[in-house]
């Protein structure tokens, strides 16, 4: 199934089960940015990972509006709270925006997965909810695994692994879609700037890779064949 939508933007909005609104993510103080403690630990990494182009440590607080890059043949993953975990690949870049007030991630290559379990306002104050950015694509998270890579500059590929997405493009209406054993979406924009939302198969991940995952936070995918 392909769908072409015409519009003039470039930008795709991916809504995970929920779009919660983003609070402040910083007050200014005289001449100078308060911005929160970070959240975003990095829990594991294999390779050349950098921070803001510093070597990697284990265990290393995040900061607010950092970019993560991983070379070839290297991967991270970061935790977010307490049973939230996120993992970029090789040839990787995002740029991670983490604090109480404001969790987003952008990814500006590569591909990202995350097993989103708790991002409650307990656990995250009054805006729980997290967001995914693209070139092309912004997701909002409550609870959910899920899978993107950037194809290329005009093609960015979304997977609901397990759970709800609601995506969204400046140019239509935001759709959802549900899934508890993958289900992916394909958004290529053309050169006039309108956008063909095709069905894509399952690429560039596997069940063993997400329940990997979820089991560095000690969860497990309720996988199932129904949807």
């Amino acid at each position: 199934m392909t769908t072409t939508f015409r519009g003039r933007s470039r930008l795709l909005i991916v809504t995970v089960i929920v779009l919660v609104g983003i609070a402040p993510m910083a007050l200014a103080q005289s001449h100078s940015v308060f911005v929160p403690p970070s959240l975003a630990v990095l829990s594991y990494f294999e390779g050349d990972v950098r921070v803001d182009a510093e070597k990697a440590a284990l265990g290393q607080t995040i900061p607010y509006g950092s970019l993560v890059q991983c070379a070839a043949d290297s991967y991270a993953e970061i935790t977010m709270g307490t049973g939230n975990v996120m993992r970029i690949r090789e040839n990787s870049v995002i740029v991670v925006e983490v604090t109480r007030a404001a969790r987003r991630v952008e990814l500006r290559a590569g591909t990202f997965a995350a097993v989103l379990n708790n991002l409650s306002s307990d656990a995250f104050g009054d805006t729980p909810g997290f967001f995914l950015r693209t070139r092309g694509a912004v997701a909002g998270v409550r609870g959910t695994s899920f899978f993107a890579s950037v194809e290329s500059p005009n093609s960015t590929y979304i997977c609901t692994c397990n759970g709800s997405l609601s995506l969204n493009h400046e140019s239509f209406p935001a759709f959802s879609t549900n899934y508890y054993h993958h289900g992916a979406r394909r958004f290529v924009t053309a050169p006039d700037g309108s956008v063909t939302v095709e069905v894509a198969p399952l690429l560039y991940h596997t069940d063993e890779q997400m329940e990997e995952l979820a089991a560095r936070i000690g969860a497990t995918i309720p996988w199932s064949d129904s949807y």
